[in-house]
């Protein structure tokens, strides 16, 4: 383990050292991200951690030497599934929804689960500590955004039958057996979503730390927050104490490629005493007639005339 430690201590010094933070004039202020990574949430059930991946175009500003703060203007895809499981009963007295009925009229609590499907588009405003990447190499930022979130959830509810949580609960294999009993299949559509794709506004803030490896890459992790503005991300509307928004998190690698600009050469006409600036005719001797062509002076100046 001790090994492993030293040899990464050894890359990032080398990277360090070997590494050009900084190549504004061969460097494009445009740039494409790809990233990877999880996906969780904060909602009234609890969370099973999933995957999702992404895409961001952009362009920066004041991005040249010496600035303190640079700034991207950038666009988002995301792609993911959001997931949570309960492993205990939640009361269904208060419930409003349609989606557990059964589970209300039969035993009044359920076991909630749910899959959010969810494709992102987003328009987002990031800050970077310019001066700090120019030195260091890191580079950290915050970022916030607004965008269009194309949701729909589902939940694993049954399986030919509903479930039998009472059965569950009396023997006391509640928790233990559902990984067992639950089918996986979320195929029924939870309060706040159908079999049509729901659209929400929803605004997000984020942070990151990158690090750049050369002129026009750089490797970083990032984390960024949606908050989904209702209470039916997780198709689950909580009744008590009090509704509460729910929000959904993504935490991801990434890699970034600025572009390289395009560089223009001219060709210079090359001259001689007969091509002067790339013209064939010979450039004419200069005719000098001095004013005074015989002339004695006692003077240290003396002023000449002449015509060329």
């Amino acid at each position: 383990m001790r090994n492993i430690y030293l040899t990464f201590i050894a890359l990032f010094y080398f990277a360090n050292v070997f590494a050009q933070h900084g190549d504004y004039e061969n460097t494009s202020k445009w740039f494409l991200g790809l990233n990877a990574g999880a996906t969780w949430n904060s909602t009234d059930v609890k969370n099973k951690t999933a995957s999702g991946w992404g895409l961001t175009l952009g362009k920066s500003y004041n991005y040249d030497y010496g600035k303190i703060l640079s700034f991207d203007l950038r666009a988002r895809y995301l792609r993911g599934y959001w997931y949570g499981q309960d492993y205990d009963t939640t009361n269904l007295d208060n419930y409003t929804g349609t989606s557990l009925n059964y589970y209300d009229s039969l035993t009044g609590y359920s076991v909630n689960n749910f899959q959010a499907d969810v494709h992102r588009l987003a328009f987002e405003l990031v800050i970077h500590a310019n001066r700090i990447r120019e030195r260091t190499g890191f580079d950290p930022y915050i970022f916030g955004g607004v965008g269009f979130t194309w949701h729909q959830t589902y939940g694993d509810l049954y399986d030919s039958t509903y479930y039998d949580y009472a059965s569950l609960v009396q023997d006391g294999t509640l928790s233990s057996m559902l990984t067992t009993t639950l089918d996986g299949i979320y195929d029924t559509p939870l309060d706040g979503s159908s079999t049509k794709t729901k659209v929400n506004f929803m605004p997000s803030l984020g942070f990151g730390l990158g690090y750049q490896i050369g002129k026009r890459t750089t490797f970083g992790i990032e984390h960024k927050t949606t908050f989904t503005r209702g209470d039916s991300f997780d198709g689950f509307i909580s009744q008590t104490p009090r509704a509460r928004n729910d929000w959904y998190h993504y935490t991801s690698a990434y890699i970034q490629f600025r572009f390289k600009t395009h560089t223009y050469t001219t060709t210079e006409p090359i001259n001689s005493s007969s091509n002067i600036n790339n013209y064939n005719t010979p450039c004419p001797k200069p005719v000098i007639t001095i004013g005074n062509s015989t002339v004695t002076v006692n003077a240290s100046t003396y002023n000449l005339t002449a015509n060329i």
